[in-house]
Parts: C-alpha cells; structure tokens; sequence
C-alpha cells in the first residue's frame, strides 16, 4: 500500500471507532488491528488506530478489563489456538490498557 492508500484505511477505520457505541464495537475494531498486528511492531497509523480505540473506549467509561475480555472472546472465536490467541491479545492489550492485569486469564 502507498501512503494515500494507508492514510484512506486508517480515516475509515477510525471514523468506524469514533462512531463505536458499545464494547462490542470497539472489541470489534480491536480484532481487526490484532491480525494485522500479529508478530509485527505496530507503524505509525496502527498506533493512531490503537490510540483512537483506547481514547473512545475511555470516552465511553469502559472498563479495561472489560474490553480485554470482548476483545479476547472475539479473537478466540477466529483462531484455532486459543491460547496463542489469548497471548497476542495481552501482548497488544498492554499497549492499548497499560494499567490492565495482562498476567491473568482473558477468557
């Protein structure tokens, strides 16, 4: 992708954030930043991505621990391994909830 192309897909993305309305919308939002995360660093838009979620789920008065569990029950529900999808969860949690327990179980 070249550089229009990745600023078009965060605007789309964030605008979908910005308009989440519950903690299944961002939950939602967050699973599709985590795959294209998996085994990466985040880049410069993936961090903004991460920084509008973490902003409206702050905005709406979720619970970190709240979010973490929505958003691991929905990556457990797309990969074959759950604990490997319980780990990239925490890993990429930490970043988006850095006071949330990451060390206990998500599911």
């Amino acid at each position: 992708m070249d550089e229009t192309e990745d600023l078009y897909e965060l605007s789309r993305r964030v605008y979908y954030i910005e308009n989440a309305e519950s903690v299944e919308d961002i939950a939602s939002s967050a699973v599709i930043l985590l795959r294209d995360l998996k085994n990466r660093e985040p880049n410069q838009y993936q961090l903004a991505e991460l920084a509008a979620l973490r902003r409206r789920a702050m905005e709406l008065g979720l619970d970190g621990a709240e979010v973490a569990k929505a958003i691991s029950k929905k990556v457990i529900e797309r990969y074959d391994d759950p604990e490997d999808a319980e780990e990239m969860v925490k890993e990429y949690l930490s970043r988006l909830f850095p006071k949330s327990p990451t060390n206990e179980p998500l599911s």
